[in-house]
């Protein structure tokens, strides 16, 4: 995939069954937003904003390109921030191509806390 709001699929490596992709320097979305909320660098109105418009671009990127990928495991640890706070989607091993028959109820990724 080659989008701005997808993180960059480098390789992998099969003997571990490890992909490797873009470093993105501030870790995930949920981490980042943690970490902005106990420092002095706020996540204001238009960091937000550009952030959920980012992710919606990455949806609809997702979804327009042939085949149409379904990425459904979308939270924020799954969201990554580069160096520049632009967010880009990743972690697509729950992901399936649209229309492929192969569906599957009750998919998520169950969290405490």
């Amino acid at each position: 995939m080659d989008s701005d709001v997808i993180v960059a699929f480098i390789g992998s490596w099969p003997i571990e069954m490890e992909v490797i992709a873009e470093h993105m320097d501030l870790g995930d979305l949920c981490n980042y937003y943690l970490m902005t909320t106990s420092s002095s660098v706020p996540f204001d109105w238009r960091l937000k904003t550009a952030t959920i418009l980012r992710i919606v671009r990455g949806l609809v990127y997702l979804h327009t390109v042939e085949p149409a990928i379904l990425h459904r495991d979308l939270m924020s640890q799954n969201v990554l921030v580069d160096s520049k706070k632009r967010t880009k989607l990743s972690d697509f091993g729950a992901s399936r191509k649209a229309g492929d028959g192969n569906r599957t109820n009750g998919l998520g990724t169950c969290t405490s806390g």
